[in-house]
């Protein structure tokens, strides 16, 4: 049994989403967590990653249309408790 992939698609590093990324990584070990960054002018760079998933966490619905497999996509993971 493969470990579940998790992408993270990010703006910028060491920002909000960036931040929540390494803060769930954290806390789901049993997890392989990659992050993408700016996959709207770096799209072909994202896509192995997108594409590998088992779920991709968007932090916006505009990106959506740079995404495969939009059946995967969790989108605005906001909630500030993963944060206690």
């Amino acid at each position: 049994m493969s470990i579940p992939k998790i992408c993270w698609i990010a703006d910028v590093p060491g920002w909000a989403y960036d931040n929540r990324h390494r803060t769930v990584a954290a806390r789901m070990p049993g997890y392989s967590h990659s992050v993408v960054f700016d996959v709207v002018r770096r799209t072909l760079d994202a896509l192995p990653s997108m594409s590998e998933a088992d779920i991709i966490v968007c932090p916006d619905p505009r990106v959506l249309p740079f995404v495969p497999g939009r059946a995967k996509v969790v989108l605005h993971l906001n909630a500030w408790k993963i944060f206690a």
